[in-house]
């Protein structure tokens, strides 16, 4: 039996620097309703709450979120070569704790192939000297070769401001 696609709705993100914060809100369409992801779409918004959330801050699922999202806050204070190997270790740990938070949803057939990412792909790393910021880019391949790339910025608290596109 097929999965058919699951959708969900769009969360739009936004950094707000004054209090070193990740504001959620929903995307809405031209017309005005609540805009709905699906496939690859949603895969890339999947992994971009995973990485924005603290493990065990949804009170629901407290397994849920990135184990290593504090890397981020202790990244962005520190500098050069230690710096980028704290980002890539976030990433793997956080790509190993989300491939395997996929199992459950595989096994309840909510996920179709587009949806399940296999790897996250080659991290690029830019720094800002003046706001301490970083800039990591990568790509989420899903199964059926479709793939995503997420850029998302690491300041003092926070990993926010995603931006993505699909292929």
């Amino acid at each position: 039996m097929a999965t058919a696609a699951t959708q969900d709705l769009q969360l739009t993100f936004a950094h707000d620097t004054a209090n070193h914060t990740l504001v959620l809100g929903l995307g809405l369409t031209p017309a005005g309703d609540l805009a709905q992801l699906q496939g690859t779409a949603l895969l890339t918004q999947r992994v971009m709450v995973f990485l924005a959330m603290p493990q065990g801050s949804d009170v629901y699922n407290p397994a849920d979120g990135n184990a290593v999202f504090g890397v981020a806050g202790q990244a962005s204070t520190s500098s050069g070569t230690e710096t980028d190997a704290m980002i890539r270790a976030m990433l793997q740990s956080a790509e190993a704790a989300f491939l395997s938070g996929q199992n459950t949803a595989v096994a309840t057939g909510d996920l179709t192939p587009d949806e399940l990412a296999v790897s996250f792909g080659g991290p690029l790393l830019t720094h800002d000297p003046l706001t301490h910021a970083i800039t990591v880019s990568f790509t989420v391949l899903s199964v059926t070769g479709a793939s995503s790339q997420i850029t998302t910025t690491l300041s003092a608290l926070t990993a926010a401001a995603p931006a993505t596109s699909s292929t």
